[in-house]
């Protein structure tokens, strides 16, 4: 299995990407679909997913099949890094020109297991981890190693978009919460 991680991390690093136009509504509507043979993992934790929805005749420029791996990528990072009996919330809209896709979880009250600002870049060298996270799902991972979030910022920029990865303090519902949240930027086609 590791191997095979190697080759398509190596594959995709190496390789130019062919980009095609596609719609960034059937993109962000596809991801539930995309996600839901990984829930059951998910349930020794006893985490859950909220997923987005968009309506948008937004199209952008993409290779399917690598932007699926990275969603799934950034939310199986998600999980192995949340809180027990939490919510990763999914979240897409269309701003200054992107198409954005947040991925956000919770993380202890104290921060530990988030992202200090001065490792925001670093996390995104190869081989880098801040912090232990779940290894239980390492059998169902395409990129681990310590190189997903690598992967994930190359292939972001091969769509000439942006990837950021940082942590945040949520008061939505009144409480408190830190969180770390996943940002991919993927620039919409002009007409």
């Amino acid at each position: 299995h590791q191997f095979e991680g190697i080759y398509s991390i190596t594959s995709i690093l190496e390789s130019d990407i062919q980009l095609e136009s596609f719609s960034a509504s059937e993109l962000v509507n596809s991801i539930q679909d995309l996600i839901s043979e990984f829930l059951p993992h998910f349930e020794p934790k006893n985490v859950k997913v909220t997923f987005p929805n968009l309506i948008s005749k937004s199209t952008i420029k993409l290779s399917l099949e690598h932007l699926q791996d990275l969603i799934i990528e950034l939310v199986l990072n998600a999980y192995k890094f949340t809180i027990p009996n939490s919510i990763i919330n999914i979240y897409s809209f269309i701003s200054e020109g992107y198409l954005i896709i947040n991925i956000k979880n919770d993380i202890k009250a104290d921060g530990s297991g988030g992202i200090p600002k001065d490792y925001e870049k670093l996390v995104l060298e190869p081989f880098i981890r801040i912090q232990p996270n779940d290894e239980a799902i390492i059998k169902i991972e395409k990129f681990g190693l310590g190189l997903g979030l690598t992967v994930v910022d190359n292939v972001i920029k091969k769509h000439n978009g942006m990837f950021f990865i940082h942590n945040i303090v949520d008061y939505l519902g009144g409480n408190k919460k830190n969180c770390v949240v996943a940002e991919i930027f993927i620039p919409i086609e002009t007409k």
